[in-house]
């Protein structure tokens, strides 16, 4: 067996090839060395690497009097996919026994996870977390790390020549513990089925004893009134109506990416996939098109996304595109952090979210997870953001544009459609308001691109938690069968612009648009029976989850 090594790094969360595919220190988490192999059986390989990234922690959080006392840390989420004798890229299924993956050496003692899915009915390991196993703060440096590849469980001829891709995520570890759920802000009016967002400023609900409603002046006078979350077994309904026992409640622990998917990362996927997969998974459609045709929407300038076609693809034989990120004045450069790589990713339908989502072995996140994500496990404040506070600073003066660090002050994007750098509020000297993060850390839940969540309007009836395969089906979905349709996935509270940015805001969480840009209900949206790709997505992005294992 021969093997091709092209190691990918993710800045924060995406992916950049590195140039001499090793040693290039791009930003803040990049696979510092390798993949280099070693077979240990006939069907069995170590993958070498090396990884690093900076700002990593692991805290013990403690205060007597609310009650908390959890631990919470940052990790790297790393995975890897594979082409067998120029064939499909394919998802790398690691050995599902822990003891088989090591690390031997590195600055400070870490640990290493499998998460697993299940696929075909057998229990695959789709990548693993690593991260600090004490509590410190800093750069962590780990020269060499060992993963167990057993290629024969996946058919792999051991005399064809194997290209392997090497990605890593950086997420943020979500304690297990309760919560709470809604924050008693009410005004306006229940939403009409086609109404339009911009009738409603603020719709949330509440746990009240079980049942989750939505909240009224007189059902919910305070936050004092909001019943925790208080186990993931815990009985709910909604609205009357049962919800699934396995259902994310949000009292689990559980890992989430960092930051947005950024448009880097959504190259290097796009760069994974098929002829008919990169049709699905672009708005353009055409991965034949000419060489700088843009793949995903807007002009560039007009709404920040700089995603283009590199060298075009071939349809009648069905050769993919190459696809890269070039957006700074004279753009000579190709897929630096300069020129846009680290811009949140804009564009993406929910199609493309759960894709992604499927592609890299992790899923959705709901909206109770969302809450706990923003909010940890502190008592609610009426209309507050992630950060904590109930009164954004409006982002201004973006400093070092098209360095691949572009900064601004404050802490919230008021701009709709034009996303800015992931975690471009936070630098050493912020706090978590300034910062813009959530109790735990995790960057932009209120202030860049829309998210998408599975609603409780759609998808608590069926949606179980099961995680990607990292395989699509041929026309470039996600094809996870307990995944819920797309129209469960509403609109979150998170992102730009003037409304619904508020942790529990849930006014677009039960809404979805249309090809004509129409406001509908989530369930029944006619722009999920038809494909088509709704307007408007300049506001869009996407950030997964995984169950921590």
């Amino acid at each position: 067996m021969r093997f091709f090594s092209v190691a990918y790094k993710f800045f924060v969360a995406f992916m950049v090839m590195l140039l001499s595919y090793n040693d290039v220190q791009a930003s803040n988490i990049l696979i510092s060395d390798g993949p280099h192999f070693r077979m240990v059986a006939a069907d069995q390989a170590e993958i070498q690497f090396g990884v690093m990234w900076e700002n990593s922690w692991r805290f013990r959080q403690r205060d007597s009097r609310l009650d908390i006392d959890e631990t919470n840390w940052d990790a790297a989420w790393i995975f890897a996919k594979y082409s067998e004798d120029n064939g499909p890229w394919l998802h790398v299924y690691l050995d599902v026994n822990e003891a088989n993956h090591r690390v031997t050496i590195s600055n400070v003692p870490v640990a290493v996870k499998v998460g697993t899915s299940m696929v075909g009915g057998t229990e695959r390991g789709m990548g693993v977390f690593i991260y600090r196993d004490t509590d410190g703060s800093g750069a962590i440096t780990v020269n060499r790390a060992f993963l167990r590849w057993n290629f024969g469980e996946s058919g792999v001829d051991p005399d064809s020549d194997i290209r392997l891709r090497l990605f890593a995520i950086e997420m943020v570890y979500i304690p297990s513990g309760e919560f709470y759920f809604g924050d008693c802000a009410f005004v306006g009016r229940l939403l009409a089925a086609g109404e339009r967002a911009q009738s409603v400023s603020y719709l949330s609900a509440f746990n009240l004893n079980g049942d989750i409603v939505n909240a009224t002046a007189a059902n919910c006078p305070s936050p004092s009134v909001i019943a925790p979350i208080t186990s993931e077994d815990m009985s709910l309904t909604f609205r009357g109506a049962p919800i699934l026992p396995d259902f994310p409640r949000g009292f689990r622990g559980i890992y989430v990416m960092k930051y947005n998917i950024t448009q880097h990362a959504y190259v290097d996927f796009l760069n994974t996939l098929t002829y008919a997969q990169q049709q699905r998974r672009t708005v353009n459609g055409n991965p034949a098109a000419a060489v700088n045709t843009f793949a995903m929407g807007g002009n560039g300038a007009g709404n920040r996304n700089w995603v283009r076609i590199r060298t075009p693809g071939v349809a009648a034989t069905g050769i993919p595109a190459v696809y890269g990120h070039n957006g700074a004045p004279g753009g000579a450069a190709w897929n630096r952090d300069a020129n846009g790589g680290n811009i949140a990713m804009n564009f993406l339908n929910v199609f493309d979210g759960l894709a992604y989502a499927d592609w890299a072995g992790l899923r959705p996140m709901t909206e109770l997870e969302f809450e706990k994500i923003n909010r940890g496990p502190v008592l609610p404040r009426t209309g507050e953001f992630a950060w904590g506070g109930r009164f954004p600073s409006n982002a201004a003066n973006m400093q070092f544009e098209w360095t691949g660090r572009e900064t601004m002050g404050g802490n919230f994007r008021p701009i709709a459609g034009t996303p800015i750098r992931v975690g471009a509020f936070a630098d050493n000297s912020t706090n978590r308001e300034q910062s813009g993060g959530s109790f735990y850390g995790v960057m932009n839940m209120s202030d860049n691109v829309w998210e998408r969540v599975i609603s409780l309007a759609g998808g608590s009836i069926f949606f179980d938690g099961t995680h990607g395969d990292g395989v699509l089906a041929t026309n470039g979905d996600a094809n996870v069968g307990s995944w819920p349709e797309p129209s469960a996935a509403g609109f979150t509270r998170g992102g730009w612009g003037t409304r619904g940015n508020q942790t529990s805001n849930r006014t677009h969480a039960e809404l979805s648009r249309n090809a004509g840009d129409a406001v509908v209900t989530a369930v029944g949206n006619p722009e999920l029976a038809t494909a088509l790709r709704p307007a408007g997505l300049s506001h869009f992005g996407f950030r997964a989850v995984r169950t921590a294992p």
